[in-house]
């Protein structure tokens, strides 16, 4: 099953200088790490640059770099690949995608490239405004149709929430 998973401000913001505009939420970095740990993850170059790790890569997950000059495994032990590659794979039925949980962790090209693939989404939304953001992601779309609310929490009373989107 292929899931995103994005944390957006009150504005749809999810980046500033290649950071999170909130900066460091345990609840979030808890969550995060609970659904993907043991995992698949794709995500984009410029994730991976911004990943706080000296190796560039999350452990305990199996890490596919999206690259324009992708398909060979890395030194680091992550796994770069072409956008045209990953589809292949995920619509293709027959590989490691369509049989264990994939999640897309960002950014905003690779959410906006892979949305039509995903079956569920996990968006955790920081309840403020973020106005030095540069990187945002509407998230409208699941209002509009096509997706379900299956849950909705508060990570933060009153100040981080997540909820999980189903494709209907």
């Amino acid at each position: 099953m292929i899931k995103m998973i994005i944390a957006t401000g009150a504005n749809f913001e999810i980046g500033q200088d290649g950071k999170l505009p909130w900066g460091y939420i345990k609840e979030d970095m808890e969550y995060f790490k609970e659904k993907t740990s043991d995992q698949i993850i794709i995500m984009g170059r410029k994730t991976q640059d911004s990943l706080p790790h000296k190796a560039k890569v999350l452990p305990r997950r199996i890490n596919y770099v999206v690259s324009s000059n992708g398909n060979r495994p890395q030194r680091d032990g992550s796994y770069k690949v072409t956008m045209e590659s990953l589809i292949k794979c995920v619509i293709g039925g027959n590989s490691i995608f369509n049989y264990k949980d994939t999640w897309v962790i960002g950014g905003s090209s690779i959410y906006q490239q892979l949305l039509p693939y995903v079956d569920e989404i996990h968006w955790t939304m920081v309840e403020d405004i973020f106005p030095s953001a540069d990187t945002h992601f509407d998230m409208g779309f699941l209002y509009e149709g096509g997706w379900t609310k299956k849950t909705d929490e508060w990570l933060i009373e009153g100040s981080v929430s997540v909820a999980v989107w189903k494709r209907k």
